[in-house]
């Protein structure tokens, strides 16, 4: 049995959010669906790194929660308090935190990579993963101005 094929993918989301101040702990943006992010459903993939560029120039501190299945059972709208759903706990995969002060400023914007990650991820029966990005903080954001990027390693 030969060596497995490893080949990368890098997934961009731009999540709609609502245009104004947010509170702590409410979800930015809503679930993201990570299409493809494994190449087949029984096969893994690993999160080599995340990206965020905000354009607001907020540098929001965020929390990102990775999810195996799409997660339906709980509150994860734009705008609202996240209330995870104990239905949706078995199809949590993982956590990625990204700090205010990991920012790096690009013009009126913001970037920050958290990097390297190596959460290992499984996806649906389509190979998708889903993304619940939350914040920590009370930034006020502006329109389409979070963009996600995902690296990650497929096998």
């Amino acid at each position: 049995m030969g060596l497995p094929i490893y080949q990368g993918t890098r997934i961009r989301t731009n999540p709609t959010v609502t245009v104004g101040a947010y509170s702590a702990n409410q979800v930015v943006g809503g679930i993201q669906t990570l299409t493809n992010a494994i190449r087949t459903a029984s096969a893994y993939g690993v999160l080599q790194s995340v990206t965020v560029v905000d354009a607001s120039g907020q540098k929001p501190q965020l929390s990102l929660f990775f999810f195996s299945s799409n997660p339906a059972g709980g509150t994860y709208a734009d705008h609202v308090a996240i209330t995870l759903n104990a239905a949706d706990i078995p199809f949590l995969l993982g956590k990625v935190d990204l700090a205010t002060a990991a920012y790096d400023s690009i013009g009126a914007g913001g970037i920050v990579t958290a990097s390297p990650v190596g959460l290992l991820l499984q996806g649906d029966a389509s190979g998708n993963v889903y993304v619940v990005a939350t914040t920590t903080g009370t930034p006020t954001l502006t329109a389409l101005c979070m963009t996600f990027n995902y690296g990650i390693q497929q096998a």
